[in-house]
C-alpha cells in the first residue's frame, strides 16, 4: 500500500493508533499470524480422520443405511470400543472423525461423481461400447431412468449400471 493511502486509512479508521511506533504494528502482525496458525490447526481435519470418514461413508453407502447412522451409532460405538479396549486418548481421537449426516452425504456424492467420471473417461478411451436405456416407474409413481453400458477396458469387457 502506498504510504499516503496507509496514513489516510490510519487517520480515518484507526485514530487511536496514530503515532504508535513500528514495533507496535509488527507485534500486532505477529499476534495475528499466531492466531491464524492456532485457528488453522484447530479447524483442519487430520489426514487419517479424513480417510476414516471416507471409509465409513463408503460402508454406509454400500449398506444402504441412512446417513445419520454414522453420528448416531457408528461413532459412539467406535468410541466406546476404543475406550474399553485401548484407552481414553484413542477414543477422543476417534471423536475427531467428521461423520455428520451432511458430511457423509457430501462424501457419498463426491464418490459417486468420481465413479461416474471414471466410467465416462473409460468409455471415451474405449474403442467401442454399447448402451441400453430404459425408463420405468417405481412404487411412488416417479419415473426412473436406468442406463446400462458395456465397454472394453484393457482386453476385458466391463459393465456398468446407473440409475
Amino acid at each position: 500500500m502506498k504510504p499516503a493511502h496507509l496514513q489516510r486509512h490510519q487517520k480515518t479508521k484507526h485514530q487511536c493508533h496514530v503515532g504508535k511506533p513500528a514495533e507496535f504494528f509488527k507485534r500486532k502482525l505477529s499476534d495475528f499470524q499466531g492466531s491464524q496458525k492456532v485457528l488453522q490447526k484447530a479447524t483442519t481435519t487430520s489426514e487419517k480422520a479424513l480417510k476414516a470418514s471416507l471409509a465409513v461413508s463408503l460402508l454406509i453407502a454400500k449398506a444402504k443405511m441412512p446417513f445419520s447412522i454414522a453420528e448416531e451409532l457408528s461413532l459412539p460405538a467406535a468410541g466406546m470400543m476404543a475406550e474399553i479396549m485401548l484407552d481414553k486418548k484413542t477414543a477422543d481421537q476417534l471423536k475427531a472423525v467428521p461423520l455428520s449426516h451432511q458430511t457423509v452425504s457430501r462424501r457419498v456424492s463426491e464418490m459417486s461423481a468420481d465413479i461416474q467420471d471414471q466410467v465416462v473417461n473409460k468409455l471415451k478411451a474405449s474403442q467401442s461400447f454399447s448402451l441400453q436405456v430404459d425408463e420405468s416407474t417405481d412404487i411412488s409413481g416417479q419415473a426412473q431412468l436406468v442406463s446400462f453400458v458395456r465397454y472394453i477396458d484393457e482386453d476385458d469387457i466391463k459393465e456398468h449400471i446407473s440409475l
